[in-house]
């Protein structure tokens, strides 16, 4: 007759089975958040950029930095960019284009937009008009 498990080692098995599920709830529920918490990163707060005051433009520069390096996926291959800052992301900048309510323009304000070499934003710069 072969041997019978005993009760520790069923009771061990139990407790090991329990731990993993708890462990994979676990790691799902942290993965789920830090989603939950880059979504609410890239997320535009449109009263907050309007209430910047002017004499802090390096406060909206940063914003300029999140809102663009969440939202814009250029493939253009050049190392900067000028455009004007969307909900969207950036809309390329052309001299003489006419912008509507509808592009969804946050704010008149030129940034230019630099690339490392892998193609994503190293930074913003507001441009001075």
């Amino acid at each position: 007759m072969g041997a019978l498990p005993n009760r520790r080692t069923r009771s061990t098995s139990i407790v090991s089975v329990v731990c993993a599920v708890v462990l994979t709830l676990l790691v799902g529920a942290c993965t789920g958040d830090e989603v939950g918490q880059d979504r609410a990163r890239c997320s535009f707060d449109s009263a907050a950029w309007q209430a910047v005051p002017a004499d802090k433009p390096r406060r909206k520069q940063r914003m300029a930095e999140d809102l663009v390096a969440c939202r814009t996926l250029l493939g253009t291959g050049r190392d900067e960019v000028v455009g004007l800052l969307g909900r969207e992301g950036l809309l390329p900048y052309s001299e003489g284009l006419e912008y509507s309510a509808g592009w969804g323009l946050i704010d008149p304000l030129l940034l230019t937009v630099h690339f490392d070499r892998h193609g994503l934003v190293s930074s913003v710069d507001l441009v001075e008009s």
